[in-house]
């Protein structure tokens, strides 16, 4: 390397240094009924603010032991397979998953299928909110009912959502300081047409994250999940991927992930950037963004 390149690497390295600086981190909390909606809804998203050096704590509730565990299968046939040998196994499989994402992770053990959201429970996730002090809370939302044999996604987004507001409170039982969560964003349902013909009230996504860098790590860590696939690794790889594909559709990218963004979006005034649907969707078959912005440019 020439002594005329020397200097000037040394510079942009520095500008990067002060550049990364300025941006304050943020601190996420994701909150699943079961390790793996965690990764099936939030993979993307977490590995890209963990590459951007955000710090992202994933807080599976329960083990999700007794529900969509090929380990259990045998115990129809040859008896009671002890919980506690599952729940071994699903800890490795989530372990592994946010080591890939590079996510935080903390474990907690509500009976799933049984988990009510009493207020011991509630109280142990407000413990992990003041502790965390997360700008934005990602979990289920609470009227996602719309299927019987899934009790524990509503349950949780309920408990998480109290726990949110009991985090603030002056009263909470809790030695550690509180804490407002300024951002939360919830999980719609994957399967639209049944969510909406049992709660119709459900909001649709209108909060999309653009995961298209990601979306081999999503796979990598969904491929850990071993303890919670219905099918092989590859039919839910496939599935998951024209999932984002779909979702991305909506949002103008490759690939995304849907949320419900549940907070009041303000701005200082209208513009062209914030009221439209994204741009790639009104454009003619064949065109690029560049020739459609050289026909009719947007005003910052």
């Amino acid at each position: 390397m020439s002594d005329e390149i020397k200097p000037r690497t040394w510079m942009s390295r520095a500008i990067n240094r002060r550049q990364m600086a300025k941006r304050e981190h943020l601190r996420i909390a994701v909150f699943g009924a079961h390790p793996a909606d965690i990764i099936f809804n939030s993979a993307g998203t977490i590995a890209t603010h963990a590459q951007k050096g955000d710090k992202v704590l994933a807080v599976p509730v329960t083990y999700g032991a007794r529900h969509c565990n090929p380990f259990l299968a045998p115990a129809k046939e040859s008896g009671y397979r002890p919980l506690e040998e599952v729940k071994a196994k699903k800890l490795v499989e989530i372990q592994n998953a946010c080591k890939i994402l590079g996510a935080e992770l903390h474990q907690l053990d509500f009976k799933d299928q049984i988990f009510v959201g009493n207020h011991e429970e509630i109280q142990e996730i407000t413990d992990i909110i003041r502790g965390f002090r997360p700008d934005i809370v990602i979990t289920h939302h609470p009227t996602d009912t719309a299927f019987s044999d899934q009790p524990d996604h509503a349950t949780t987004g309920t408990a998480v959502m109290r726990a949110v507001k009991y985090a603030n409170e002056w009263g909470a039982e809790s030695k550690k300081p509180g804490f407002q969560v300024n951002t939360v964003l919830l999980w719609p349902s994957h399967h639209d047409t049944a969510m909406y013909l049992v709660t119709p009230y459900i909001t649709p996504a209108n909060y999309y994250v653009d995961v298209s860098e990601v979306v081999e790590l999503k796979s990598q860590a969904l491929r850990c999940l071993e303890g919670s696939m219905l099918a092989t690794e590859e039919a839910v790889d496939g599935a998951i991927k024209a999932m984002s594909v779909s979702w991305g559709g909506a949002a103008g990218v490759p690939h995304a992930e849907p949320y419900i963004y549940t907070s009041p979006f303000v701005v200082k005034g209208l513009s062209r950037r914030e009221i439209g649907p994204h741009r790639q969707m009104l454009l003619p078959p064949g065109w690029t963004v560049e020739q459609y912005e050289s026909l009719f440019p947007l005003e910052d």
